[in-house]
């Protein structure tokens, strides 16, 4: 993307500029996702609608679906490590019993 380049979005009716490296279409998808879990986040609270809490609320949502994710991954990576040294293991045996 050309540096000059921008994009512009809406964000909980605020509208933002961004210039970046970034995929436009990418960052209005990110744009969009973020301004839903803000408005799920400020329709979950009662008493406040204060727009900073409800961003901070949201980013914290974010974070811990984030380091949930990350964590899966994480297992998952340990899993196929394990996967992979039986499959050699195996594949070991084989070629021995075969010669």
């Amino acid at each position: 993307m050309n540096p000059t380049d921008g994009v512009i979005v809406e964000i909980a009716g605020k509208r933002y500029s961004f210039v970046s490296d970034v995929d436009k279409e990418l960052t209005k998808d990110i744009a969009e996702l973020v301004d839903k879990k803000m408005k799920e986040v400020g329709d979950a609270l009662e008493h406040s609608k204060d727009p900073l809490k409800v961003a901070v609320l949201s980013a914290m949502t974010f974070a811990g679906e984030l380091y949930e994710y990350k964590s899966k991954l994480e297992a998952a990576e340990k899993e196929l490590d394990t996967i992979k040294s039986i499959s050699k293991k195996l594949s070991s045996k084989i070629s021995k019993a075969s010669n």
